[in-house]
């Protein structure tokens, strides 16, 4: 094949077969793929953000291209995160719904359990009362019931839904949350198991039925676990065992972080649009179960009156402080328990 550079020759025979090689190796390659419309969106409200937070303190010329870095910081989690997890699709208004699936989750109609085929859940599918749910080894759900619990399946585990607001856990772990971004949820959930009821009382608490024994840990508020034995209340920080044995409670001394890791990758990501920094990052500790520290007062202060922009959906709760904290100037890191915010600016850092 001969080699066309700026010294060879132009020629009209030359040019004729220029052209026709163009013309084959862009039928060959096919169309470049157009920069979906939702990721582009990101990038422009990623810079909106850093571009609002600091303009005050800050010549614009330095701005915009610290804007553009952080903005393609996001674009750069985003590619990650959207191949991790199913994001969030609109369900129906007040029914239970699918929130997050990650590799797969099932359901079929509980009352015919050996006829009925599984059928494949996908993000914004009614949950129906009367149906099994389920997920193999790797795969989790995270769902919303009517009621606004949120409430999500570990990996191997068997659920049955019994009503919107009773559910029944024959197998694996369930994770129930009554309070989310949007507020509390109305009421008690109820979770059914062999050896009682669990009934939430504005909590966060994680039920797990292995090996004829039940392991109820409450992380925040209370729950009641009632029975064949009177009910016994266990509030946050205790863990509760109950089997063939009986019942115990005993304080909960790992570490606030440790041991929830697969609650927070199941998480459905916060709407952020009109959200302060500040809510977002008392969402984050929460679903964490961290504090949030600030290095210095005024940093709080201005996490108050930082309006957020664009969206998170698809992410990680990590990968979503990793793309919106830098946005406006701050920086992150965990240190027993805490979540510390700093400013990237003393840090030396830029977006």
């Amino acid at each position: 094949m001969s080699h066309l550079g700026p010294e060879d020759p132009t020629t009209p025979e030359r040019e004729e077969r220029s052209d026709a090689g163009i013309e084959l190796l862009l039928r060959t390659t096919g169309r470049r793929p157009a920069v979906p419309a939702d990721r582009a969106d990101r990038v422009k409200a990623a810079a909106r953000a850093l571009w609002r937070a600091e303009v005050g303190r800050r010549g614009r010329r330095r701005w915009w291209a610290a804007a553009a870095l952080a903005a393609a910081a996001v674009v750069a989690a985003v590619g990650v995160g959207v191949w991790q997890r199913a994001g969030v699709s609109p369900g129906s208004e007040g029914a239970s719904r699918v929130e997050v699936v990650i590799h797969s989750a099932r359901s079929r109609p509980a009352s015919d359990p050996w006829n009925a085929s599984w059928s494949a859940l996908r993000p914004g599918d009614p949950i129906v009362s009367g149906s099994e749910l389920a997920t193999e080894d790797g795969a989790r759900l995270a769902i919303r019931m009517a009621s606004g619990h949120s409430v999500r399946l570990d990996a191997l585990t068997r659920m049955r839904v019994l009503s919107e607001r009773a559910l029944a856990l024959d197998r694996g772990a369930v994770y129930v949350d009554s309070e989310g971004p949007d507020g509390a949820a109305e009421g008690s959930l109820e979770i059914r198991t062999p050896v009682g009821r669990i009934r939430d009382i504005g909590t966060q608490f994680e039920a797990r039925w292995m090996n004829a024994s039940l392991t109820v840990r409450v992380r925040e508020g209370a729950i009641s676990l009632d029975g064949a034995e009177p009910a016994i209340e266990v509030r946050a920080g205790h863990v509760l065992e109950a089997g063939e044995d009986g019942r115990s409670v005993r304080p909960d001394t790992s570490a606030r972080s440790v041991g929830w890791d697969w609650i927070g990758d199941i998480t459905p990501m916060m709407r952020i649009e009109g959200r302060s920094l500040k809510e977002f990052l008392n969402w984050i500790g929460r679903e964490r179960g961290l504090r949030v520290r600030f290095a210095r007062e005024d940093l709080g202060r201005s996490a108050s009156r930082i309006s957020l922009v664009g969206s998170i959906d698809g992410m990680t709760l990590d990968q979503a402080l990793d793309s919106v904290l830098p946005t406006c100037g701050m920086r992150h890191r965990i240190e027993q328990g805490d979540l510390l915010v700093d400013s990237l600016a003393e840090s030396g850092e830029s977006p």
